[in-house]
Order: structure tokens, then C-alpha cells, then sequence
């Protein structure tokens, strides 16, 4: 179960979520699959069901709840690792296919946003292998590609 944000007696205060752009919602992407399965599986299971839009709000409105929450606790765990990946994703568009530019960063977020979200149980009890390395991560150098090193520095 996902600890509610703000929830009463939480002692947390609810954070707003990055802004769900593109980006990062790619970079998030992963997360949301393992920890919003039951909510996005709840909503399509609707949708098949009822071709009425009205019908699924509810189900509609736990899946947003639900990519809301994660993406707080995403930034909030994850802060540098969650922004660098949003940005190298934002920086290479789907269009040029320079993905492999992010992989660095996407690798760096795996391992702090696994750990953080408890991804590994997640995955395991709904029977998905999601973050073996040879599996999603091809190998990765030591540091950003010269690209993303050049671009970075060129910024400042």
C-alpha cells in the first residue's frame, strides 16, 4: 500500500508535484507502471466495460491520485537523479531518438528511485522482472556521455 500524502495523522504536509510534462512523466514512466498498476488496471477495466466517459471518473481520478503521489515521493527520494533524467529526456526529444544520451542519468535514478519506492517488492508481487540491468539498461559508462558533459558545462 502507498502511504497517502497529506493524509491526516501522516504528519506530512502534501508537496505539489513536478509539473507532468512529457519529460517527465517518461522519466518517470517505470515507477508509475509498478506502483499505479492497480489503479490504471482498475481504470482500463472500466473503460472496456462502459464506453460512458462519466462512468470511470473515479477510477480516472485514482490513477491521477495515484502519478501525483509518485511523482512527490519520486522528487522528493530522488531529487537530483528525478530532474537530470526530466531535463536529459526534455533536452533529447523521441523525434531524434537520442535516447541513449539519458542513459546515464536513467541508470542513476534506477538506482536511488528502486531503493526509495521499494520498487524490487512492488515488482515482485505483481510477478514483473522490471529493473534487471541487462534487461532495461545496456551497458553504461562511468559518467554522462561527452554530449550531455559538453551541454552541462556550456550552461553555466
Amino acid at each position: 500500500k502507498r502511504e497517502k500524502m497529506g493524509s491526516e495523522g501522516s504528519g506530512r504536509v502534501a508537496k505539489e508535484p513536478p509539473l507532468a510534462t512529457g519529460s517527465v512523466l517518461y522519466a518517470a514512466s517505470k515507477y508509475i507502471g509498478v506502483k499505479c498498476r492497480a489503479e490504471n488496471l482498475a481504470f482500463l477495466s472500466c473503460k472496456a466495460e462502459d464506453e460512458n466517459p462519466a462512468k470511470c471518473l473515479a477510477q480516472g481520478a485514482a490513477v491521477q491520485n495515484c502519478v501525483s503521489e509518485l511523482l512527490v515521493r519520486l522528487s522528493e527520494a530522488c531529487p537530483e537523479q528525478f530532474t537530470a533524467y526530466s531535463k536529459c529526456m526534455e533536452d533529447h526529444p523521441v523525434e531524434l531518438y537520442s535516447f541513449d544520451d539519458c542513459r546515464w542519468h536513467e541508470k542513476k535514478l534506477a538506482q536511488c528511485a528502486v531503493k526509495a519506492l521499494d520498487i524490487e517488492r512492488a515488482a515482485k508481487a505483481i510477478k514483473v522482472e522490471v529493473f534487471e540491468p541487462p534487461k532495461i539498461f545496456p551497458p553504461v559508462q562511468n559518467g554522462p556521455p561527452p554530449s550531455i558533459k559538453a551541454s552541462s558545462t556550456t550552461e553555466k
